[in-house]
């Protein structure tokens, strides 16, 4: 404990330190190297997500389905009447979640994932329903018009962003003015030693 404590207040010293460095003459430049280096971080760690979840999403059958899904137990805790409107499933992976919100829905739901394989499996999990449409696209930059979804929902995602921020700001930006926005986070475990992962994944 005494050396965990330790090490947080020298993180805490070095992040106090942090902005003095940045005022040197040559501040202005170097703020943009670090800008550039972290945007270029962001678009690493974006391609590794994408990656990782193109071999998850590209397993099983895309025509088969779970019983019970996220959505379905969401869905008890979500005021009668939220599938009023066009949807988005932020995060949609291989599209269960949107298969259950299209099914579920007359109106258009739209399914937004980065990952290729996801994409691919959602669109052929979907394919039967006119009014499902999937997009690959980054949550932190969705190309579509502001304020057109009355129902957002995401499950599961935005911690796996580098901005989850940025993310949730597009979400909000999307949705309608008095519409309804639902998502659901979770602890990403990887800072966590292996023991500790082992120990939370046998809790679980």
């Amino acid at each position: 404990h005494a050396h965990r404590l330790w090490t947080l207040l020298t993180f805490e010293v070095w992040l106090r330190h942090l902005p003095r460095w940045s005022t040197r003459q040559d501040a202005p430049g170097r703020r943009f190297r670090h800008r550039e280096d972290r945007r270029q971080m962001s678009e690493r760690t974006k391609q590794q997500t994408a990656r990782r979840y193109d071999t998850l999403w590209g397993r099983g059958d895309p025509l088969q389905s779970p019983p019970e899904y996220h959505y379905d137990r969401v869905s008890r805790l979500l005021p009668a009447g939220h599938l009023t409107g066009r949807l988005l499933d932020a995060g949609c992976g291989k599209g269960i979640d949107t298969l259950r919100l299209a099914e579920r829905s007359e109106y258009p739901v739209v399914g937004v994932d980065i990952s290729s394989a996801g994409v691919q499996q959602a669109r052929l999990r979907t394919r039967h329903l006119s009014n499902a449409h999937i997009v690959r696209a980054d949550l932190e930059r969705l190309p579509l018009s502001s304020g057109q979804f009355d129902f957002v929902y995401s499950y599961g995602v935005l911690h796996h962003l580098p901005h989850p921020d940025a993310a949730l700001t597009e979400l909000v930006r999307v949705l309608k003015p008095g519409g309804l926005l639902a998502v659901y986070v979770y602890e990403d475990f990887s800072s966590r030693s292996w023991m500790e992962r082992r120990l939370l994944w046998s809790a679980n």
